[in-house]
């Protein structure tokens, strides 16, 4: 049960409007408006302090502590359920949590994100490796919680057997990703009843993170749940396209380089990693390492805590090769530590004809058409141009090669990319 449920039922316990509440409590009448909508999920002290005070039946003034407003006291205005969740604790979110630090630079990614994640049965999330997708992914569904009645599961399938080993994706599948974790919360939610309370379909939301060594599976599984439970909405996270027609596809770009958003993570980063590094009078250079890094937001941090024991007048020189960044957090999967690795994991889905034109490509400079592309594989008599074209058309749809849909086609590849290509 979210503080703006409890601050909404103890307004309507006393028949105030919004406007009533804000004229009482001093609190802008927009923000109370967003915090009961879920819009604000972490809201300032100081206002938390002043909405309690005016919801006091005393109607005094003083500031807000959990003692003297008893769980017991909020009953009438959340109902039973919502009672009996915030007497227990209890949440209807299984998996991981969104990270707790902040979230940089993508404010209104979220906002269209969760628009669109309501409006459609399953979405896809697709970008680069550690552009963030997760992350957004993550931060997307703790913002819808407040508008479901059902479940958040968030299942991770990077431990899932790719699939020319295992084609099928089904809950024994998942319950080997998760260890078995979530084997009961998955056999409810395939067996769950279909309405809540009423009559009215339960909301719930999935989450199948890191899907690209899946894409049949995970877009079965998708579909076999939109058509069984009418209520769930679906978002895949990938790196590549999967086959679900029906899907709506939000590619997540990476942060622009030259942005005070790309500037503010690294900093942000450094000073949770490092407090004691002071980087106010390298400036120019740490802009010169976000442009380095192209604005993906995992080699970004990856890059501050390189900062811990490399200087970025050393860091930002292509000498030192930043391509090598990474970090030994064991709580990620192993393609997700360092930048090779996670290269690599892409690289690892693709057949020879992709590799061969794009070890051809990483010795094209950037940005280059079709035609280019074409003239550069001229030699590769095993080619014809209609292969060519599917094969630059599979590589973008794999997220290493980067388009921009201008009157002419452009074609780009990360630094990342071109590093690790055999």
């Amino acid at each position: 049960m979210s503080l703006g449920v409890v601050v909404q039922g103890l307004r309507s316990q006393k028949g105030w409007t919004q406007e009533e509440l804000s004229e009482k409590s001093g609190i802008s009448i927009r923000t109370i408006r967003n915090l009961e909508s879920g819009r604000i999920t972490n809201p300032r002290r100081s206002s938390v302090d002043l909405l309690f005070a005016a919801l006091d039946e005393s109607g005094g003034h003083r500031p807000y502590r959990p003692s003297p407003l008893r769980l017991a006291d909020l009953a009438p205005a959340v109902g039973s359920a919502g009672f009996d969740a915030l007497r227990t604790g209890a949440r209807p979110w299984h998996g991981p949590r969104p990270p707790i630090n902040s979230f940089i630079g993508r404010e209104r990614d979220l906002a269209t994100l969760t628009g669109t994640v309501l409006d459609n049965r399953v979405t896809l999330l697709t970008g680069p490796g550690g552009v963030g997708k997760t992350r957004l992914a993550l931060a997307a569904a703790e913002s819808l919680q407040t508008h479901l009645d059902g479940p958040v599961f968030v299942i991770g399938l990077g431990a899932v057997p790719a699939e020319s080993r295992s084609p099928i994706l089904d809950v024994d599948d998942l319950v080997r990703a998760d260890d078995g974790r979530h084997r009961v919360e998955l056999s409810a939610l395939l067996n769950a009843p279909l309405t809540g309370g009423g009559t009215s379909v339960m909301q719930s939301l999935v989450v199948l993170d890191n899907a690209e060594h899946l894409p049949q599976g995970a877009a079965m599984f998708a579909e076999h749940l939109v058509r069984e439970r009418p209520g769930t909405h679906v978002v895949i996270t990938t790196r590549r396209s999967v086959p679900a027609p029906s899907a709506q596809v939000y590619e997540v770009a990476p942060l622009p380089a030259d942005s005070p958003d790309a500037l503010e993570l690294l900093l942000s980063r450094v000073r949770s990693i490092c407090p004691a590094l002071d980087l106010s009078h390298d400036l120019d250079a740490v802009r010169r390492l976000c442009r380095h890094l192209e604005g993906i937001p995992r080699t970004i941090e990856f890059a501050a805590e390189k900062l811990r024991a490399i200087p970025v007048s050393r860091l930002v020189t292509d000498a030192f090769g930043t391509h090598e960044l990474g970090c030994a957090d064991p709580s990620t999967l192993p393609h997700q530590r360092s930048l090779s690795a996670s290269v690599r994991w892409s690289l690892d889905l693709l057949d020879d004809r992709h590799r061969t034109v794009l070890r051809e490509l990483a010795q094209t400079p950037s940005p280059f058409t079709i035609d280019e592309v074409e003239r550069v594989l001229a030699h590769h008599s095993d080619l014809s141009s209609t292969e060519i074209f599917d094969v630059v058309a599979e590589l973008v749809e794999n997220s290493l090669v980067h388009v921009c849909h201008g009157r002419e086609y452009t074609y780009h590849l990360l630094a990342q990319v071109r590093a690790f290509v055999p």
